[in-house]
């Protein structure tokens, strides 16, 4: 029984976190589309293999809602989750061809 309850607390702590990034994301400013400088730091950190650079240039691409790009942002942060550089360093190259 105390292992159940235990389970149940996690779970009740966990829906309290989903909840609060929910209403943090809903309170971020909007942007129209990703910062280009941004989105190039955070290319020139995958071809280097910089952690801490990327998870830098992530926290400020997160830090806004995006009108168009949303579904980039979160499919960047997904490889970069998964320390998919290569494949980061491929869609920013094809991206920022596109912008320019």
């Amino acid at each position: 029984n105390e292992a159940f309850l235990e389970k149940v607390r996690r779970v009740i702590a966990d829906l309290g976190k989903m909840l609060a990034d929910i209403d943090a994301a809903q309170q971020r400013e909007t942007k129209p589309a990703p910062d280009a400088d941004t989105l190039a730091a955070l290319l020139e950190a995958a071809r280097t293999f910089d952690v801490d650079a990327a998870d830098e240039a992530m926290a400020a691409l997160e830090s806004y809602r995006y009108e168009c790009g949303e579904e980039l942002v979160a499919w960047l942060r997904e490889e970069l989750n998964h320390a998919g550089f290569a494949k980061i360093v491929g869609k920013l190259e094809q991206e920022l061809k596109e912008i320019a």
